[in-house]
């Protein structure tokens, strides 16, 4: 890439002018593809959350051998009468079960679409919605489930649900400070890219303080040279995260659709997306400000 600028400093001519749009890319691009991922985590993490609400499920154990059609028959009117006792529960608003249809679809991640199943011992589930989740309702609604049926298990989903909340939490602070270091780094590169141009111009810079050239106006010089290569960089790695992100969502298609959210981030999610090119040119001015300052007073006789 190359900078081509009407200016008294031959900036555009440098090596480094010529690669900091490639890392100021990269950078950009790597960013957006760690904030996004970060959204996304959480967005999935509430949207599972909020799935569960209220939520609990009772497990009835199969015995180990497939049941008889009169045998199926009589244990669904016992699943029946089990529900009906259920909701005479103030703590339950309503159960139902989970017909073998539903059931089989659960199992489909493991065993595929081809696998066949009916042969398999399946437990009977009901879903069952309380009005709230508590320790005393918990208690309340196992115990009266174990005087209904000895073998009925009651899973709050608390467990696994605290343990998915916890992993989508460190995932985000993982991200989150990875786009810290990220911004850090492009920092640092503006800083040596900087500090490398008025290097190699000290004699030129010197001249044209000789002619009466005030800080101000070799600033300017700098901030020129270097916005232009940030946003050069910027705004190509932002579209191509973009579009990595859409087709990766477009390439796991159904494979992803039962658990991923239609769109991979709320409307109000995209803008914080859009902020982080601007962070990099905000960035760049005023790495680039502090580092022309301090060196020209440090070369000031």
């Amino acid at each position: 890439m190359n900078i081509r600028t009407s200016q008294d400093i031959p900036l555009a001519q440098d090596k480094a002018n010529h690669l900091l749009p490639w890392i100021v890319g990269f950078m950009t691009f790597m960013a957006v593809l760690m904030m996004t991922s970060g959204l996304v985590v959480g967005n999935i993490s509430q949207l599972w959350q909020n799935d569960l609400t209220g939520k609990v499920t009772v497990i009835i154990d199969s015995s180990s051998d497939a049941l008889a059609p009169d045998e199926q028959q009589a244990r669904l009117q016992q699943t029946q009468l089990l529900i009906g006792e259920l909701e005479l529960l103030p703590e339950i608003v309503s159960a139902r079960v989970i017909d073998n249809k539903e059931l089989k679809q659960l199992l489909v991640p493991w065993f595929g679409e081809a696998a066949n199943v009916d042969g398999l011992p399946l437990p009977v589930l009901i879903d069952v919605t309380m009005v709230k989740i508590n320790a005393e309702n918990l208690e309340t609604v196992r115990a009266r489930l174990h005087q209904l049926s000895p073998r009925a298990v009651l899973d709050d989903h608390n467990v696994w649900r605290q343990r998915l909340v916890r992993l989508a939490g460190a995932f985000q602070v993982v991200a989150y400070l990875s786009i810290i270091v990220v911004i850090i780094t492009a920092a640092i590169m503006i800083i040596f890219a900087v500090r490398a141009a008025m290097s190699t111009h000290a004699e030129i810079i010197e001249l044209l303080h000789l002619f009466g050239a005030e800080d101000n106006y070799l600033l300017k010089q700098f901030l020129n040279n270097i916005v232009a290569a940030t946003w050069l960089g910027a705004l190509p790695g932002f579209f191509i995260a973009i579009f990595v992100i859409v087709i990766v969502r477009f390439i796991a298609g159904s494979a992803v659709i039962n658990w991923l959210p239609l769109f991979i981030l709320e409307i109000w999610q995209w803008p914080i997306s859009l902020l982080l090119p601007i962070i990099f040119v905000i960035l760049a001015i005023i790495t680039t400000r502090i580092t022309v300052q301090t060196q020209l007073a440090r070369s000031m006789p």
